[in-house]
């Protein structure tokens, strides 16, 4: 679970954004929780489940979402592999100043601190800190002195020998991440495995980022909790079309025979790839979003979906995040939205809702208190489709109509 993160200098996020959780501002775990438990009380954390991304188009979402996915891709495939998916990440100006990005998450009910500095294809410095106790406890600390040299200090908590230091030192290069050179070690200390399961593998865990990297294994284990799903939402009214119900089901027996090696995966990817292209564009992204939720509470990870709920019926999208908050997990959903009767959707907190927004010089901000100023019994959507926008006055570029008007003049 992210509790909180900030971006700065990745692309046109020229100041540092900021974006928490409620979880941020009373972080605590309860003590009948155990680390090594994952199925704890959903009620503390439900409020926390969500945080939603929304904005004029053009206005930045996408690319604070695509922060996420770089720093899953950088912790698993190193900066240059990162890099060349994101070439906004290689910054271009007169300062040429790194890429930093600070990032609190909840793995394991322990909270963790990461933080990153890349410049190009150079991890510049990186710095791990765990929360055992109340005060940060260092784990290791990597950055490069003024000869380009990287030096490497490892907290007190992190007991190492001598032998195992210079390993990890050995393995480490400059596009890779410490983590990341730790993950191809023999050797396992608790903290460092918890945290780079994490930051590759529940960060936006690549089956979450895009249907099409669901292996065919993955399929198979997901398919008895999509049926689940769909009965839970058909007792509710919401029935999924028979074509989607067939395909499910078709998609899992040529699953089951694609399973055994590589290859099979590659044509399980290429034939669900051409049934997602039969489908209605709402269906498909109906099936889409069902499937990346199921995986998000499997792996008790951070679901990121892009425009959710743009091309289905907001009723399925409702019915979507309602199975999303029954489950017991601490999985998490990061998403964007055009669609504004979302706001008023009874588990979305106020102070979930963050406005991503371009100034006037092009730049990208976040206003994650501009919601919370209206009246509990306010509905948000109708306010957000009168004109609520931050800056407004200052960049008329924020409206997407000439009847939007500035909140300041909202009766």
């Amino acid at each position: 679970m992210i509790i909180d993160i900030n971006i700065l200098r990745f692309g046109p996020i020229c100041n540092k954004l900021r974006i928490n959780s409620p979880f941020m501002r009373s972080f605590r775990i309860p003590s009948d929780m155990k680390s090594d438990n994952m199925d704890g009380d959903p009620k503390h954390f439900k409020k926390s489940r969500l945080i939603c991304l929304v904005g004029d188009n053009g206005g930045g979402k996408t690319m604070v979402l695509s922060t996420l996915k770089y720093l899953s891709t950088l912790m698993k495939d190193g900066a240059m592999a990162a890099s060349q998916l994101f070439p906004v990440s290689m910054n271009t100006s007169e300062d040429d100043k790194s890429i930093s990005i600070s990032i609190d998450f909840l793995a394991n009910y322990v909270k963790y601190r990461y933080i990153l500095y890349v410049k190009g294809y150079v991890v510049e410095e990186e710095r791990l800190f765990f929360f055992p106790h109340v005060r940060p406890t260092l784990l290791y600390q990597r950055k490069q002195n003024e000869n380009g040299i990287t030096e490497i200090s490892f907290g007190d908590s992190l007991r190492m020998t001598p032998n195992e230091k210079n390993n990890l030192k050995a393995m480490l290069s400059k596009e890779k991440t410490l983590l990341q050179s730790y993950s191809n070690l023999i050797f396992h200390k608790p903290a460092l495995d918890v945290a780079w399961r994490y930051m590759s593998v529940q960060l936006c865990n690549p089956s979450i980022i895009s249907l099409l990297d669901f292996s065919a294994k993955e399929f198979m284990d997901s398919y008895p909790e999509l049926q689940r799903a769909l009965e839970e939402m058909a007792d509710k009214g919401i029935i999924a079309r028979e074509i989607s119900v067939n395909f499910l089901q078709s998609m899992r027996t040529y699953a089951v025979a694609c399973s055994d090696n590589t290859s099979g995966n590659i044509h399980f990817r290429q034939y669900l790839g051409r049934y997602l292209r039969v489908l209605s564009s709402g269906e498909s992204e109906f099936l889409t979003s069902l499937l990346s939720l199921v995986a998000a509470n499997y792996n008790h990870g951070v679901c990121v979906i892009d425009d959710f709920a743009d091309k289905m019926d907001v009723k399925k999208a409702m019915a979507l995040l309602d199975y999303f908050f029954s489950k017991n997990s601490c999985s998490q959903l990061v998403f964007s939205t055009h669609n504004s009767l979302l706001l008023d959707y009874e588990n979305l907190k106020r102070e979930q809702v963050v406005f991503i927004y371009r100034e006037k010089d092009g730049s990208i901000s976040a206003d994650q208190k501009l919601a919370k100023t209206l009246h509990k019994y306010i509905s948000l959507t109708n306010t957000y489709n009168r004109g609520l926008r931050p800056n407004s006055e200052k960049n008329n570029n924020n409206t997407d109509n000439e009847d939007t008007q500035s909140i300041d003049n909202i009766k």
